[in-house]
């Protein structure tokens, strides 16, 4: 009940901790709104078609899609900027199919361990890496595979910290947030600790996707 109680008050103890940061860097101005989300690596949407497929969801996904649409998104090669309005018609088809959040969480993992496993273990020169050590990490590989938003990570405690994008324009769609819990899941079971991801109640801004990570 207490990391419940925690988590709702997660949000205001985060945007105050941002301030923070900002201020201490001698930002005192109000802290501006990140450009908004506008690629992103074709990698994730690939990894996530992968992932509907091998549970059975590839064609009724498929069938939520208009030809031009469907031709474009399974045409995508491995390494390719994908534009949001694309990689937005993928989530909004994902959406309809009305899956389980267990399900969709499941599948968020195995998209860490297709699209972002390898580059994560080259971050951080392949040994044992810490939960907050890891989400650094994430934040990068952010950086890497997206344009534009904005990821922060915050520590709550030693053993919590709060992974927060903004101006993240795909969190509008729910199987987003749930795939991104997932992912963010899978990147804590890689650290080797046991632990919790869980969206925080409170949101900033429909753009703003923030997740409380806990763990032993």
């Amino acid at each position: 009940m207490q990391g419940s109680d925690e988590a709702r008050r997660g949000p205001e103890s985060l945007w105050a901790s941002l301030t923070a940061e900002d201020d201490a860097a001698g930002n005192t101005a109000t802290r501006a709104r990140p450009a908004i989300l506008t690629h992103i690596k074709s990698g994730w949407v690939l990894s996530s078609i992968a992932g509907l497929r091998e549970a059975g969801h590839y064609e009724a996904y498929t069938r939520e899609l208009d030809e031009r649409t469907r031709t474009q998104l399974l045409c995508l090669g491995p390494s390719e900027w994908v534009p949001v309005y694309l990689a937005s018609a993928h989530y909004q088809a994902c959406d309809k199919l009305g899956l389980p959040a267990a399900a969709v969480l499941a599948m968020g993992k195995a998209v860490m361990a297709r699209a972002s496993r390898s580059e994560l273990r080259l971050l951080a020169g392949g040994g044992a890496v810490e939960p907050m050590t890891m989400l650094m990490l994430a934040k990068q590989l952010w950086k890497r595979s997206c344009r534009g938003g904005r990821v922060h990570v915050a520590a709550t405690s030693e053993r919590s910290a709060d992974f927060v994008v903004e101006g993240h324009s795909l969190a509008v769609y729910t199987y987003c947030r749930l795939g991104w819990r997932g992912v963010t899941q899978g990147l804590l079971d890689h650290s080797g600790r046991r632990g919790t991801v869980q969206e925080l109640e409170t949101r900033e801004h429909e753009t703003t996707l923030a997740l409380r990570v806990q763990w032993s």
